[in-house]
């Protein structure tokens, strides 16, 4: 008996996980939070993918002890167009905004890169 219901409940949230990623992609775009561990970088270190369908963008940040904000870091306006793809080429402020509206995200600082 505890097993079925461990697995009915198993399913039920496989579905509803489903059912919530479909909705995330309905709306044209979805952000995707990246580990230090996934991205083999140093403890603290974090990313942020942007994605619309195919194509992604990714950010990458660090985290900072509290009282703190950690810090995203994203190309600056001179040099997002000659650091993102085609697809995303002046569409900074649109990918800003969108970004922005993520709750991880909006507890950021946003910082300017003008690094290569």
């Amino acid at each position: 008996m505890f097993r079925a219901h461990r697995q009915l409940v198993l399913i039920g949230l496989l579905f509803l996980g489903l059912v919530l990623l479909a909705l995330r992609r309905l709306r044209g775009y979805w952000i995707e939070h990246v580990s230090s561990g996934a991205l083999q970088a140093e403890e603290g270190d974090f990313g942020v993918v942007y994605h619309e369908g195919l194509r992604e963008l990714m950010f990458l940040g660090v985290r900072r002890s509290r009282p703190e904000t950690d810090v995203l870091f994203v190309p600056s306006e001179t040099s997002w167009n000659s650091r993102v793809e085609p697809w995303a080429q002046s569409r900074r402020a649109q990918i800003l905004d969108r970004l922005l509206r993520d709750p991880l995200v909006r507890r950021c600082e946003i910082r300017s890169s003008s690094l290569p």
